[in-house]
C-alpha cells in the first residue's frame, strides 16, 4: 500500500514536471494571437493531415513592444493523430537577424523532462503554444521569428516570419 502511493506521488510530480518544462502551463502575461486579427501574420504549413501554423499580431512593431508569438497544431484528419516527443519540449521559438545570425532561442538555458511521450490529437483537435517575445530584447531593424513544433513527425518543418522593429 505504501509503495503505491510513493508511486502515484512519483507519477504526479513527473507530470507537473512534464507540464512546466513544456510550457503548457497558462502565464496572464502571454498575449493570445489566435482567433486571427485582421493585420496578423501568419506561415502555415501541411504535413499530411496535419496543420501546423505560426502566427503574430503584425509585420511591424516599435522596440518597446511586447511581440506575441503562436504555434498551433491542428488535426485536419477525421482520425485520430498521435504526435511523438522525445522530450518534455514540445515547441521552439528562435529570433534571427536579417543575415541569419541567431539572436535568441526560447529553450536555450531550459531543462526538459527526459521522458518520451505522445499526444493524441482527435479530428479537429489543436495544439497552440504561446511565448512573448519581451519589449527591448530587439533593437530596430529586420528579424526573421522561427517556430517549430519538436513532435518527431513534424520536427523537419519550421516556420518563418519576417517582422521589422522600429
Amino acid at each position: 500500500m505504501h509503495m503505491t502511493k510513493i508511486r502515484a506521488v512519483a507519477a504526479m510530480m513527473a507530470i507537473l514536471l512534464l507540464a512546466v518544462s513544456a510550457g503548457c502551463t497558462k502565464s496572464s502575461t502571454v498575449e493570445r494571437v489566435y482567433p486571427r486579427k485582421k493585420q496578423s501574420i501568419e506561415s502555415r504549413v501541411f504535413v499530411g493531415q496535419i496543420k501546423v501554423s505560426f502566427a503574430t499580431v503584425k509585420r511591424n512593431y516599435n522596440s518597446k513592444d511586447t511581440i506575441p508569438l503562436c504555434l498551433q497544431i491542428k488535426n485536419t484528419s477525421d482520425e485520430v493523430y498521435t504526435l511523438n516527443y522525445a522530450s518534455g519540449q514540445r515547441y521552439d521559438f528562435i529570433i534571427k537577424n536579417k543575415a541569419g545570425d541567431q539572436l535568441w532561442q526560447w529553450q536555450a538555458g531550459k531543462n526538459f523532462a527526459l521522458i518520451a511521450t505522445t499526444t493524441d490529437l482527435r479530428p479537429g483537435q489543436r495544439q497552440t503554444f504561446y511565448q512573448n517575445i519581451a519589449p527591448g530584447l530587439l533593437k530596430p531593424g529586420k528579424y526573421i521569428l522561427e517556430a517549430q513544433s519538436i513532435a518527431d513527425e513534424l520536427y523537419s518543418e519550421t516556420l518563418e516570419l519576417n517582422i521589422n522593429v522600429e
